[in-house]
């Protein structure tokens, strides 16, 4: 009678500390992939609206109009010399670019998931392909604030 033996394969997961862990060549071998992948989650997410990328612009600027009357002229908030929608951009950019690439990274991987099931793509690359929405609407708030700023120095 042969004895059956069973085998375990066994595997070792183990931390890894520093910058070693996120393995940025990976994701280097595979920007071309991850540049197509950016450029799509930007195009896809303009090309079904009227307006397209002028969306966050005038989105931004809306923001700004509501919370000028709101804040700068019913609850009439002191910013000192610094005229309020200049003082009011400064303040929304990083709120904005907080909830935004947030909110898009990590539901890049579930909106990507078609892709992971069927090829291989570094797992950082889906926060980093995610974020490219958020980065061109900190790049349109960046622009209107410069506009701002140059406005209301000219007065």
């Amino acid at each position: 009678m042969a004895s059956s033996q069973t085998t375990h394969d066994e595997w070792v997961i183990q931390a890894h500390h520093g910058w070693r862990g996120l393995n940025l060549g990976e994701v280097w071998r595979y920007r071309h992939m991850v540049y197509l992948l950016m450029w799509r989650n930007i195009t896809v997410g303009y090309k079904q609206s009227i307006l397209g990328p002028f969306w966050l612009i005038i989105n931004n600027i809306f923001l700004v109009v509501v919370n000028t009357l709101i804040f700068g002229v019913i609850a009439d908030i002191d910013t000192g010399e610094v005229a309020y929608p200049l003082f009011n951009f400064i303040g929304i950019i990083p709120m904005t670019l907080f909830t935004s690439l947030l909110g898009s990274s990590t539901a890049s991987a579930l909106n990507n998931r078609a892709f992971i099931e069927k090829i291989y793509v570094p797992r950082l690359a889906f926060p980093i392909i995610g974020m490219s929405g958020g980065l061109m609407g900190l790049f349109s708030l960046a622009c209107c604030c410069l506009l701002c700023w140059f406005s209301t120095s000219t007065r």
